[in-house]
């Protein structure tokens, strides 16, 4: 794989050689850091990824990713919650095969689906949800409709 600084970023993030540096905010990085405490992480992450993707023309869900070391951490499940409340579409969440799933907000199915043109670990936007079924379409556009007996395993885009 060329190098690259964005390649040369990825390598050091996951060599845990990073470390960061509160004084020089630079977006065109693709590595940068912002102070924030903890308390204010579930109104400052929403808003952050709402004028990025205004400021840069983005799509706040699509293009942006929220990145955590762990999804289980009470905090991360406060941000999460916060996110659904500002992208959600003001909609209830529907159940599918005893998931919630919120329309419009983004979701990764861990198995291919369907086509080599869906392949495992892709993200997918619910537009159908009911009990019975569920219709998702990923990001060149293909929409998929499974039912019940499709089963699939997926965890939150948002973080």
């Amino acid at each position: 794989m060329p190098d690259s600084n964005k390649r040369d970023a990825q390598e050091r993030l996951w060599a845990g050689e990073v470390t960061p540096d509160l004084d020089a905010f630079d977006p065109t990085q693709p590595v940068s850091w912002l102070e924030c405490s903890l308390e204010d992480l579930p109104t400052f992450i929403p808003e952050l990824l709402r004028e990025a993707s205004l400021s840069l023309g983005l799509d706040p869900l699509a293009d942006i990713r929220v990145v955590v070391p762990n999804t289980g951490h009470e905090i991360v499940k406060k941000v999460q919650e916060a996110i659904v409340e500002e992208y959600g579409q003001d909609s209830l969440p529907v159940t599918f095969q005893g998931r919630q799933y919120h329309p419009g907000l983004p979701v990764v199915v861990r198995q291919p689906l369907q086509s080599p043109t869906c392949p495992a670990f892709s993200v997918y936007w619910p537009t159908v949800i009911t009990p019975d079924q569920l219709t998702v379409i990923n990001t060149s556009g293909k929409e998929i409709t499974l039912g019940v007996e499709d089963r699939i395993d997926v965890f939150d885009a948002l973080v």
